[in-house]
Formats: structure tokens, C-alpha cells, sequence
């Protein structure tokens, strides 16, 4: 995908056309906490420890919202992001740097 982003924003940028990629992590939610629980069962591990470990893999110690990513993904289509184009934007809590 991030390949994929580039190429567009190269072909594209000259006709102004911009093209971004954001890179949701785990998105608090039922979903995310559906995945919690299969793996504590799947272990035989409490929930609370399972959710602990997951956690403990982003910088920030929690899980992205979607609010957040819909915050992020409004700027990039406003004016103030008009110069980014070929980026690739995490929004993750810091898990990528773990």
C-alpha cells in the first residue's frame, strides 16, 4: 500500500492530485477487544494480562481511536496538509515503534 501511495503521488502531483496513506494500529473497540479475548482463551491467560501485553507494544500504552484516525484523515484532506503527498501517516499509539 505504501509502494502503491507513491506511485500515485508521483504520476498524479503534477496535476495536483495528492495521495496519502494512513496506517490505522489496533483501533479501540469491540472489535479489537473480540481479538483480546479469543487470545486469553486461545492461551488460557487471563484477559487483564493478555490486554496488558497488548497494550505494552504501543509507545503510548493504549489503542488508537477511530475518532483519532478520522481526525487524522480529515487534515490530509484539508488545505493544511496541500504540500504532503507520498506520505504514509501511523496512527497507531506509537506501536510501530516497539
Amino acid at each position: 500500500m505504501i509502494g502503491l501511495t507513491q506511485t500515485i503521488a508521483g504520476e498524479w502531483g503534477s496535476r495536483g492530485i495528492r495521495c496519502n496513506c494512513i496506517c490505522p494500529g489496533a483501533i479501540a473497540g469491540d472489535r479489537i477487544e473480540r481479538v483480546m479475548h479469543a487470545r486469553a482463551d486461545a492461551l488460557k491467560l487471563p484477559y487483564e494480562q493478555v490486554r496488558n501485553q497488548f497494550l505494552a507494544q504501543a509507545a503510548m500504552n493504549r489503542m488508537a481511536t477511530e475518532a483519532e484516525v478520522a481526525r487524522v484523515s480529515l487534515f490530509l484532506a484539508s488545505d493544511a496538509s496541500g504540500a504532503m503527498t507520498g506520505q504514509t501517516l501511523n496512527v497507531d499509539a506509537g506501536s510501530i515503534m516497539n
